[in-house]
């Protein structure tokens, strides 16, 4: 998965993502607030239910080993269990002070996608912590994105 900062290889159950390299072409300085925003997020959230774990970092390369988890949530792989699921989620970010905000997107033809929202062994994972806010007015409930895409997408 590519990203406008990083890119993202699982392999073997371990997802490596490494955000881009300094160049002249990158904006820089927006990419290293990223891997630091990131960092802070999913240390936020480390031990929870629903998130990455890192596993381990490397700093030189701006490297971040995580556990995979799952696949970007569909019509097909959404837990029947789903809004007991984005409780938990919303609980877990007001817990925390983290509230995620990069869930849409679109696809090549520009249709709009979720994004960052995975399903693992019917379990729905948050990823793609390098945008997010501990102010929970700019935040829109995980629920309502689902909720969206389930009546006017799927």
């Amino acid at each position: 998965m590519k990203g406008m900062a990083s890119i993202v290889y699982v392999d073997n159950g371990i997802a490596k993502k490494q955000y881009r390299p300094k160049s002249e072409d990158s904006p820089e300085k927006r990419i290293d607030a990223h891997w630091l925003k990131e960092i802070e997020g999913l240390g936020r959230l480390d031990g929870r239910k629903h998130f990455p774990k890192i596993i381990a970092l490397n700093h030189s390369t701006r490297t971040i080993y995580m556990n995979d988890c799952g696949v970007v949530i569909n019509k097909d792989n959404i837990p029947g269990n789903w809004e007991k699921q984005c409780q938990e989620i919303n609980d877990t970010f007001a817990d925390v002070g983290v509230f995620h905000l990069d869930f849409k997107g679109t696809d090549k033809n520009g249709k709009p996608i979720i994004k960052n929202i995975l399903v693992k062994n019917g379990i729905i994972n948050v990823i793609d912590f390098g945008l997010w806010t501990d102010d929970i007015n700019n935040y829109e409930p995980i629920e309502s994105i689902i909720q969206t895409f389930k009546e006017n997408w799927w």
